[in-house]
């Protein structure tokens, strides 16, 4: 450490000192303290001070060094080279659950009625409640029922 840091973390030491009793968490706090300062050293040291101690005494801990309150991501990784993310699913629906809500859109379709049809599709197409009301015709609240319906209605078929 050169002789312009080492003030800075004799600053931070003897916040640490006066704030931490436990010499365990006292380290985290250093180290947790010189972590973020080397991740962003144009933020003053006294911003990284307060956030290392306020992160050691809330039971953050760096991963690997020990076992702490927090889980760290790597514990469920089934291996470390590529990261394990085997226990995640996957988000996104599958190719039969993409033909099943097609089938029942087309099914909705059917049993809108005009103005619920139109309306569904001004909303789709992104319009806000407000201008979807006024290409209907209709009160805000109108269109609003109507969306309420046709959601309704999406929901008994999907059941």
């Amino acid at each position: 450490m050169t002789e312009v840091y080492a003030s800075e973390f004799k600053e931070a030491q003897a916040a640490v000192d006066r704030t931490i009793k436990c010499p365990d968490v006292a380290a985290i706090a250093m180290v947790l303290i010189w972590l973020y300062w080397s991740r962003k050293p144009n933020i003053a040291i006294t911003y990284h001070i307060r956030y290392g101690i306020r992160q050691a005494l809330w039971g953050r801990d760096l991963p690997g060094v020990q076992d702490s309150k927090f889980r760290d991501i790597w514990d469920k990784a089934a291996n470390w080279g590529g990261a394990g993310m085997g226990e995640l699913a996957d988000p996104s629906p599958g190719p039969d659950k993409l033909v099943e809500d097609a089938e029942a859109y087309q099914v909705l379709r059917g049993i809108l009625t005009d103005k619920e049809a139109k309306a569904n599709d001004l909303y789709i197409a992104g319009l806000k409640n407000m201008e979807v009301a006024e290409e209907l015709e209709v009160t805000q609240g109108r269109a609003t029922q109507l969306r309420t319906q046709t959601a309704a209605k999406w929901k008994r078929l999907c059941e």
